[in-house]
């Protein structure tokens, strides 16, 4: 396929960016549906310490153009790193480029709207106790701590502990609060408990900076199992405009600092031993390790058991691709084994920690539903509609394009990044049509995007999109989306206005 061809789905797809940065600029484009769920819709003016986001796309850009245009010259490994720190960066930096910098990091992971985790963690002396009676306390519990599963609390509970008894890593945060904006703890506790009504400690003011920065941390590393499933499924070059394009997804920018972060790298990495575990018959201790790690991500958040599908039917499309004999005796071994890890960590919660998992689920369906009929009402229909809308959005309109493209141009039902991308599609039809997450699917499902993006590098590689315009084109559309959009609304609402 000649040049100017590979070009045609770049253009659309930055035309496709232009023209939703336009709407949302010119108010056409309102990302709300009145009394439901809405994104806060303000002009930012222009701050200095963006600068930073934009060099790191700049240099990974650059260095994936570099890499793509002489193959063998530069080694694939610095493109990768780059779009670590790129990741890592876009995070960080955007939400520090504020005027309040690292303080208004620290109060993502400090207000009750976007994490009520770390709050309850500073009202809580025993933990683990609250988490063994989670079922009865979860209608008093904080708002996001009232409809998940207690692993995320607990989560938070270790982290805050671990960060107060490190003593360099509070000094840390004590430096990089009066480096920007020139912040103590106490005076930072002193801004926000009165608009809060909450009771922070200084120390705990630096263990929620701390913990803000380590979630968008976990999330710049899971760039590189991306790259190495990628390029098992696609090829070098395609695995390095993915990487890239992992680097620059929107919603992974947008919501820092959110315990969701985590979610996209451990599914990268369940994706790549699952794969791995699937190429040897007699290989299962990568299956195993992957259902250990999802059982993990389940405790944490029950939201993740959608990966979980996903990666269940990947398991059992890739078997039959394989092989038709014994389609069904292999299918079942290795979705028992996978699933031996799952149950493994969730019975060692229930019986060995005492956490009624099975009440705790129970209760949260039950808040869910009350939540979305009565207290905050989502019409099942309005968002049947609307979460494919939102998910794109966070996803971005480059991997969207190259998603639709990998649909459109299949060629063989065994092709292994076709069959994770079909697996992903179907496991997030059925969680829409089931009507037991609606809105918010930008942030919630930050988790299945890495698989969605590592599915598409097949539209990737037969396009040849990994000649160097077209790549660069792809991320530096995308990247220009996500920046550009950080400036013209606010996913948190309305709270962090003052901390602009």
């Amino acid at each position: 396929m000649k040049t100017p061809k590979a070009l045609l789905l770049p253009l659309l797809s930055a035309a496709a960016t232009v023209a939703a940065l336009a709407a949302t600029y010119l108010g056409y484009l309102r990302l709300e549906v009145p009394r439901q769920h809405w994104f806060c819709h303000f002009a930012r003016a222009p701050q200095p310490g963006m600068i930073w986001p934009a060099l790191a796309v700049a240099l990974m850009a650059g260095l994936l153009w570099a890499a793509l245009r002489w193959r063998g010259r530069l080694e694939p490994w610095k493109v990768l790193a780059a779009a670590v720190i790129c990741c890592y960066l876009c995070a960080v930096g955007t939400r520090i480029s504020t005027k309040m910098g690292f303080t208004a990091l620290a109060a993502t992971v400090m207000f009750d709207g976007s994490n009520s985790y770390f709050t309850t963690a500073t009202e809580t002396s025993d933990p683990l106790a609250l988490a063994r009676d989670y079922p009865a306390r979860m209608p008093h519990l904080r708002l996001h701590a009232a409809t998940q599963s207690p692993g995320t609390f607990l989560l938070h509970a270790a982290l805050r502990r671990f960060f107060l008894s490190c003593t360099p890593c509070m000094s840390l945060a004590e430096v990089l609060l009066w480096l920007n904006p020139c912040h103590r703890a106490y005076e930072v506790a002193a801004i926000v408990n009165p608009i809060w009504g909450s009771a922070f400690q200084p120390p705990e003011v630096l263990a929620a900076l701390l913990i803000a920065l380590f979630f968008p941390l976990i999330l710049a590393l899971g760039a590189i199992p991306s790259f190495l499933l990628a390029r098992s499924l696609s090829g070098e070059r395609s695995a390095l405009v993915i990487a890239a394009l992992y680097a620059v997804t929107p919603s992974f920018i947008w919501f820092t600092s959110a315990v969701d972060q985590i979610y996209p790298a451990i599914s990268a990495l369940t994706l790549f031993l699952v794969y791995h575990g699937l190429r040897h018959r007699t290989r299962w201790l990568p299956l195993v390790s992957a259902g250990l790690l999802t059982g993990l991500a389940i405790f944490a958040s029950f939201g993740y058991s959608v990966v979980a599908l996903a990666m269940a039917l990947f398991l059992v499309l890739m078997t039959g691709a394989q092989s038709k004999r014994q389609l069904w005796l292999r299918s079942a071994t290795r979705l028992a084994v996978y699933g031996a890890g799952v149950v493994a960590v969730l019975a060692f919660a229930q019986f060995g920690l005492g956490i009624d998992l099975v009440g705790v689920a129970g209760v949260s369906g039950e808040l869910r539903t009350k939540l979305y009929l009565h207290d905050l009402p989502r019409p099942w229909l309005t968002w049947v509609l609307l979460n494919p809308v939102e998910f794109t959005l966070g996803l971005g309109f480059s991997t969207a394009a190259l998603v639709t493209a990998a649909l459109v141009l299949r060629r063989s039902r065994r092709d292994p990044a076709l069959v994770l991308l079909s697996a992903t599609l179907v496991a997030l039809a059925l969680l829409d049509l089931s009507g037991a997450a609606r809105a918010e699917w930008s942030r919630m499902l930050m988790m299945a995007m890495p698989l969605c993006l590592i599915g598409a590098g097949g539209a990737v590689r037969r396009l040849r999109l990994y000649q160097p315009a077209p790549a660069v084109i792809l991320v530096a559309s995308q990247a220009l989306y996500a920046l550009v959009c950080f400036q013209l609304f606010e996913v948190w609402g309305g709270w962090i206005v003052p901390f602009d």
